[in-house]
């Protein structure tokens, strides 16, 4: 069984596994994994980068409108034809 999580390196050097990992993949003491491993960026809040591995994710951001009211004002965005 594969599953893609994150991890952390504690202060100790070792890597924190989540509890639901742990439990899916019946890990105890003394279970070895094979691990693939790749550093994830953080972005300006702190947070791990996901964007580096999708190339979806990587688009994000690159378009600027202009407009900062794109939550209240969605529906009038999407339908006008060409105005303003």
């Amino acid at each position: 069984m594969e599953i893609k999580f994150e991890s952390q390196v504690l202060e100790d050097g070792h890597l924190s596994i989540p509890a639901p990992v742990k439990k899916k993949l019946k890990l105890g003491k003394g279970s070895k994994l094979s691990l693939t491993a790749k550093k994830l960026g953080k972005n300006k809040a702190g947070r791990a980068n996901h964007s580096q591995g999708s190339p979806l994710l990587r688009i994000v951001g690159l378009g600027k409108s202009g407009k900062c009211n794109l939550s209240e004002e969605h529906d009038k965005y999407l339908y006008q034809d060409g105005e303003e």
